[in-house]
């Protein structure tokens, strides 16, 4: 399992411009329907696509919590991360 500061490594390793905040913003309408129904092969697929994104820097962090809460299974406090991250964009 990364650490933190490895977390925000990769996160911040992606090449090339950022993404737009509409393909932000349906990569993470297309987590919340799993995230809501506590799916996890699907969040796991989700979060993928979501990580294969390069984000702006002031949402890698929020983006590696979320990550880690994924990976733990713990859905329920994933949901309001991702709803934040939305009112954000």
């Amino acid at each position: 399992m990364l650490g933190v500061e490895e977390q925000k490594a990769a996160v911040a390793d992606k090449a090339g411009p950022d993404a737009t905040p509409g393909e932000l913003g349906a990569a993470l309408e297309e987590l919340l329907p799993p995230l809501k129904t506590r799916k996890p092969k699907p969040c796991k697929e989700a979060m993928a696509q979501i990580r294969d994104l390069k984000w702006l820097s002031e949402f890698r962090v929020e983006i590696a919590d979320l990550d880690r809460l994924i990976k733990k299974y713990k859905f329920k406090e994933a949901l309001p991360l991702v709803e934040s991250l939305k009112n954000k964009l």
